[in-house]
């Protein structure tokens, strides 16, 4: 696609393709409608080939819009990639027991996919059946041990299924892996920083946050991206949230105090500006 190629990404994730990356980089309206224009476009143009609208249906998922996307699918579901998107619709959907017949046709196609295993095992979840989800998110962590929504979903499905001991274990599991992601996610952000590239390490950050809240520097450099971009109020956001993990963060009011300038609340910034000569040198 012209949107993700234009763009690029250097620092691939292991086991995604293209299509998963369509979240990542169609991140404007600009963006998505030029993106589903040609999608649609390639479409047309060769309405029997699968993988045009193989991407057209993964955009409209994540666009939110999956009866669009199922229609998409229609007669094109037959292989692993289409089963698995059609029972991720149902997922997105609230349909979850409609879910469990693609992955387990998949799952014959394609055995060691960690994520077709790992969406079974939510599917079974959502539906009450906690031993098939066990079975299913245990077999989807001993494919991916990094797999969190796997790992994730199993702490739940042990803790129902009452089990507790089991979950907890899954959960200090679970959480080792996330400080590990988080950490990959903003040594990534550090270096797009480096390379002048603030919009892309503001994913990352975001991923990081996500991943393992409450991280000051996580916030601080998350604030300096935005800063770069010259999005003063979420900076600001992104700042006063680093102040209240670190109240005593060195380089915080500082950058702050460019937040606040750069939407003009030069009395604010001068205020902030006055903390960050009073803390002292860091």
């Amino acid at each position: 696609a012209a949107v993700i190629s234009a763009r690029g990404y250097e620092r691939l994730r292991p086991g995604w393709t293209d299509l998963d990356y369509i979240g990542w980089y169609v991140g404007s309206p600009a963006e998505a409608a030029a993106f589903e224009d040609e999608a649609r476009r390639a479409v047309a143009a060769a309405p029997d080939a699968r993988v045009p609208r193989m991407h057209l249906a993964e955009f409209l998922r994540l666009a939110g819009r999956n009866a669009e996307a199922l229609e998409q699918l229609e007669g094109a579901d037959d292989d692993v990639f289409g089963l698995g998107r059609r029972a991720a619709i149902y997922l997105q959907m609230g349909r979850s027991g409609e879910a469990i017949e693609p992955l387990v046709q998949a799952i014959e196609l394609e055995p060691d996919n960690a994520t077709l295993w790992s969406n079974l095992g939510l599917a079974r979840v959502r539906i009450g059946d906690y031993p098939g989800a066990i079975v299913a998110l245990r077999e989807a962590v001993a494919l991916d041990p990094r797999l969190l929504p796997a790992i994730q979903n199993l702490s739940l499905a042990l803790r129902r299924s009452g089990d507790t001991a089991a979950a907890d274990t899954v959960t200090q599991q679970g959480e080792a892996v996330a400080l590990a992601l988080a950490t990959e996610s903003f040594t990534a952000a550090q270096e797009l920083l480096r390379r002048g590239d603030p919009d892309r390490a503001v994913a990352e950050l975001q991923q990081a946050e996500r991943l393992h809240p409450g991280i000051a520097n996580t916030s601080y450099l998350l604030g300096v991206s935005f800063n770069m971009l010259g999005d003063g109020a979420s900076a600001e956001t992104s700042l006063k949230r680093c102040l209240q993990i670190q109240p005593t963060h060195p380089y915080a009011p500082l950058e702050l105090a460019y937040a606040l300038a750069n939407q003009c609340r030069l009395t604010d910034a001068r205020d902030a500006l006055l903390a960050y000569i009073a803390a002292g040198p860091p």
